[in-house]
């Protein structure tokens, strides 16, 4: 316990100092340092892009003092210069847009200097290696195109979901905290640019996400609810990536402990993953109920007794859409019995 509050007072001393050192005028500091000496020594834009990356992260005033055009540019030429040869350089840098993105203005500028580009483009270079830099570029991608559809379409053209991919199927499993950054990017990508979802309804995708969700579903929300909104978007336009799911009894039973952990369980009521969820085995049930209902017979539960506790019995859990679909399973399950 005296290990732990050691470990927090510290963390408050570093946050302090580096809004104390923001404010006596080090962000302007280091820019001009890395103005100088950054283009012809790579070890200042190393040091220079980890300090504006917590500068940037700790305060928001510093935010707006580094919010400047010719700032971005400086991040981007220098990225440019030593970026694919030094990837701390990268790491950081990505690290220092990300903590500077923080409003629709800070979007539009990076991607119109080009950011969605650059993003992409050590990604691809490195092959999503190491794992510091694969989260990175993900994290990235997810701040640049969350809601933003230009710049999600200027990254679904250059394959930018598929770099998401990669980085979830290299590390998603063991990195909790990189699954749920690579779900969320892949959810602003599709919500962004829609024209992306006909790349994804495939098989690897689906078994990508699958997998993801049952290592981390269940004890992490920001998977869940990312997961599960990812494949709603993809499975709504595409029958192809309905019938691979269904076609997969590990799908429908990955729903079923969906609802029981977010609906009843340590989570009640994550009312996002529990509507979410529930129209996607809504899709599966429209699409085969016998398929469906078989694979719950093997279960020690009743289902239709859980889903009508769940949601038509559920005083907290009051969405009429969710109520309807739980009605047409409970329906479908008894006819199928």
């Amino acid at each position: 316990m005296i290990i732990i509050i050691s470990i927090i007072i510290i963390i408050i001393i570093i946050i302090s100092m580096i809004i104390r050192f923001g404010t006596c005028g080090g962000c302007e500091e280091v820019i001009e340092i890395m103005r100088k000496h950054g283009s012809t020594t790579h070890a200042v834009t190393d040091y220079g892009m980890y300090a504006l990356a917590h500068l940037a992260y700790f305060n928001l005033e510093n935010k707006h003092k580094l919010s400047h055009v010719e700032t971005y540019k400086l991040i981007m030429d220098l990225l440019k210069l030593h970026g694919c040869e030094h990837i701390s350089i990268t790491s950081f840098g990505l690290t220092a847009v990300s903590n500077l993105i923080h409003t629709d203005a800070s979007k539009d500028r990076f991607g119109l200097l080009g950011m969605c580009e650059l993003v992409y483009l050590p990604g691809s270079h490195h092959q999503m290696k190491p794992e510091a830099l694969a989260n990175n570029v993900i994290f990235t991608i997810g701040k640049l195109t969350h809601k933003h559809s230009v710049n999600g379409g200027a990254l679904v053209r250059l394959g930018g979901e598929k770099l998401v991919l990669q980085a979830l199927q290299f590390y998603g499993v063991e990195k909790v905290s990189l699954s749920g950054n690579g779900l969320f990017a892949l959810g602003a990508l599709i919500q962004s640019s829609p024209s992306v979802v006909s790349q994804l309804g495939n098989s690897e995708f689906a078994d990508t996400i699958l997998l993801l969700m049952c290592a981390h579903g269940h004890t992490d929300p920001s998977v869940a609810v990312y997961g599960v909104n990812v494949l709603e978007s993809v499975a709504s336009h595409s029958v192809i990536l309905l019938e691979y799911l269904l076609s997969k009894p590990v799908a429908s039973l990955l729903f079923l402990q969906m609802l029981k952990v977010y609906v009843v369980g340590p989570f009640n009521c994550n009312n996002e993953i529990a509507c979410r969820t529930i129209n996607l085995l809504n899709m599966l049930v429209k699409l085969n109920p016998q398929k469906v209902s078989e694979y719950y017979k093997t279960l020690d539960f009743d289902v239709k007794l859980f889903l009508k506790k769940s949601f038509l019995l559920n005083p907290i859990l009051m969405d009429k859409q969710a109520n309807t679909q739980a009605t047409f399973i409970i329906e479908q399950l008894k006819e199928n019995e």
